[in-house]
């Protein structure tokens, strides 16, 4: 039953109705007194999911209806991944994401799918190697000529190295042979991830005066990476997380164990009042659906964040799989 009234006192919870611009967490007060509570501490995101609508078309009415309830509700994030094109949502467990896709089915009339969101594997070099790659192509009026001389090595990160000397390919080309290297390594001779972690030098090459073009320089280089890349040492790359699992003392033992054997690395635990935190890195690909695990390890009594750290080796074994998967998933 709602009643109206004229004021509201310390700790008192009332509705306003018709505040077009107000948003969780914001002050009311008067204009001429300003004043501004604490803004409210959030928790971060556990889990992600990705979104697949039911029905074709859907796609705008779906990101049009997590912006309405991430406004309401700062604990829901949501965006789109380049890397493994889908639209991820995430919250702060498994049954708080199915709150928010059941709402957005009864208050927007929108029906989703709830998914595991893919892993964005990547690629890289472990060894050093070197190549040509040349594009010549003849037709009726002017060719196109490109020939370009390339080495890959490992580094922390990518960057590019000119060392053209003599003129061997004029130094205007430059920026077409980086873009043809970009282009190329965002699909690696593996299984088709990104590359990420290399030094490319462009040491030589050869250029026409009538036929070369930037479009030729582009592709030659283009060729040149996937020829060079074969031949450096390829390997996969999966993300690895920092997870920190909250548990009674008495089940420590068993997260341990469990984390070991999805091929974590244990960095430490610590005492959180009554419970233990246990502190661990872990493959992402271990760990998608670790909610569906904590609830049998803890009794019910536990909770977990992740956090990126950085990319790692997959263990040989387990990349040839991955990349056979991939492999068969384009086949079909």
């Amino acid at each position: 039953m709602r009643r109206a009234v004229e004021a509201l006192g310390p700790g008192e919870i009332g509705v306003v109705a018709k505040l077009k611009e107000t948003l969780t967490g914001d002050t009311l007060c008067d204009e001429a007194q300003p004043f501004e509570l604490p803004r409210i501490v959030f928790p971060e995101p556990t889990i992600s999911f990705a979104i697949q609508p039911k029905s074709r078309g859907d796609e705008d009415k779906i990101s049009n209806a997590l912006a309405r309830i991430a406004e309401e509700d700062p604990t829901v994030h949501y965006h789109y991944d380049p890397e493994t094109k889908q639209l991820l949502v995430s919250g702060v467990g498994n049954l708080h994401v199915e709150l928010v896709i059941e709402r957005m089915k009864r208050k927007y009339n929108v029906d989703v799918n709830l998914l595991p969101p893919r892993i964005p594997y990547k690629e890289t070099v472990k060894g050093r190697a070197e190549g040509q790659g040349k594009y010549k192509k003849q037709t009726g009026g002017h060719g196109q000529y490109g020939d370009v001389w390339l080495r890959l090595e490992p580094a922390p990160e990518y960057s590019f190295e000119w060392r053209i000397t003599g003129g061997v390919i004029p130094s205007k080309y430059q920026e077409a042979i980086e873009e043809g290297i970009l282009e190329a390594a965002k699909k690696g001779v593996l299984a088709g991830y990104p590359v990420m972690g290399f030094k490319a030098i462009v040491y030589n090459g050869s250029y026409h005066e009538v036929d070369s073009s930037d479009l030729a320089f582009q592709i030659a280089a283009s060729m040149a990476f996937k020829k060079v890349m074969e031949l450096a040492s390829p390997v996969l790359l999966e993300p690895i997380y920092q997870i920190k699992v909250i548990a009674p003392q008495e089940r420590v033992g068993d997260i341990l164990s469990d984390l070991q054997a999805r091929r974590g690395r244990i960095l430490g635990m610590e005492q959180e009042g009554a419970l233990a935190a246990v502190r661990a890195e872990v493959p992402l690909a271990e760990v998608l659906e670790y909610y569906k695990a904590l609830p049998s390890l803890t009794g019910g009594a536990g909770a977990y964040t992740l956090e990126f750290s950085h990319y790692a080796e997959v263990p040989p074994h387990l990349a040839q799989k991955i990349v056979q998967e991939r492999k068969s998933a384009e086949e079909t």
